[in-house]
């Protein structure tokens, strides 16, 4: 888990985790949440990191989409020649 840097939001941090961080770092906010200990306050600021969480997430995945249909592509390309 990366710990926060003076100067840096927190949207930045997260964009710069990687997706296993990124899944590590949902997972205990979900537990955390799900256990019912947080204040109200607490858990609403957990879902908001949270939802950022799963954007973050969902554009790495999609760019490993990307990816692998661009590889699948030019394989295609090179196994027509």
């Amino acid at each position: 888990m990366t710990k926060q840097q003076p100067g840096k939001s927190k949207k930045s941090q997260i964009s710069s985790l990687s997706f296993e961080e990124g899944i590590q770092q949902l997972e205990k906010l979900v537990q955390s949440v799900e256990s019912g200990k947080l204040p109200l306050e607490e858990s609403i600021s957990s879902y908001e990191k949270g939802m950022e969480l799963v954007s973050h997430l969902r554009n790495l995945l999609g760019g490993a989409e990307q990816r692998l249909k661009l590889l699948k592509q030019t394989t295609s390309a090179e196994e027509a020649e």
